[in-house]
Order: structure tokens, then sequence, then C-alpha cells
């Protein structure tokens, strides 16, 4: 069940844009935002790619446009956003932390931010 509270609301909301910033990437979900801090990796057709290697942005901005289908959380290890046959993963494992915080979850006004 989707919650206000809970990163479960981004299911079946479409990817709206990738931001690089200096330091980390924000995914973003028609007004709501997934800020990444550890580095996070594509799995597509072509390979998987970690961000900043090359063809990693490319990589990324594959994906919007589209759909998110399904999120899987596995505490300390990673987050996975599903797309049709293909993930963006976000490492959760205190050794690919840069910030304390491995993600960050911005949504409206009414939703907590979650902290991963």
């Amino acid at each position: 069940m989707k919650t206000q509270n809970s990163i479960e609301v981004l299911v079946g909301n479409v990817l709206s844009h990738v931001c690089f910033v200096m330091d980390y990437l924000q995914l973003g979900f028609d007004g709501r935002i997934l800020n990444c801090y550890s580095a996070p990796y594509a799995h597509t057709a072509a390979g998987t790619v970690t961000y900043p290697d090359p063809g990693s942005r490319d990589a990324l901005c594959s994906f919007i446009g589209r759909e998110l289908t399904a999120i899987e959380v596995i505490d300390e290890v990673k987050l996975v956003l599903f797309f049709t046959n293909e993930t963006i993963v976000i490492p959760l494992d205190m050794a690919s932390r840069k910030f304390g915080d491995a993600a960050e979850y911005i949504g409206e006004a009414s939703e907590s931010m979650i902290y991963f």
C-alpha cells in the first residue's frame, strides 16, 4: 500500500529529469525528488555502468520519460528503481556513502523526507 510517508508513492510516476549536481545527482519524478549521494549504477540492455564513469550520464538520461514500475529497498545494501526490463540501483552500504546518507527522498509538501 502506498502511503504519503513512503517512497513507494513514486511507483507509477514517470522519471521527468536527471540533474547532475557537483557532488551528487537528482532523479525527478513529477515534482518529487530522489537525491543520490552514493554513486548509482544503471542496468540497461547495453550493460551496466556506474556514475560518473563514461557513458553513465547517457545511460541514466535514457530513463527519462519512462514509468517507474517498482521499488525495492534492501536496508544497508541498495535501493532499486525498476523500469521495464532495466533498473537504476543506488548503493546504501556504508562504504558507498559520501555525505552520511546514501540517498534522500523529497516528496510533496504533505510527505515526509526520507533518508537512506
